[in-house]
């Protein structure tokens, strides 16, 4: 089974509504200063998009072919 998610906040309503927030960093010209969140000067947050997706495995199909197990989920929801 395949399991995955995406997310695209970099949409004309995210910046809008993220800038209007004030929750955007200004230092558009600098990008090394731009993304510090943890420096006592940061001045707000680069917007960003993401995906991930991973391969799930039933365990007893894993275990009967000799798989190295990388992760094991107790609960799914």
């Amino acid at each position: 089974m395949l399991a995955g998610g995406a997310e695209k906040a970099s949409t004309p309503l995210g910046v809008g509504g993220f800038g209007a927030a004030r929750a955007l960093s200004t230092r558009n010209d600098n990008p090394q200063a731009a993304s510090r969140p943890w420096d006592k000067d940061r001045d707000g947050f680069v917007l960003g998009d993401g995906a991930g997706i991973m391969v799930l495995e039933e365990y007893e199909h894993a275990k009967k072919r000799g798989a190295k197990f990388m992760l094991k989920s107790l609960v799914l929801a």
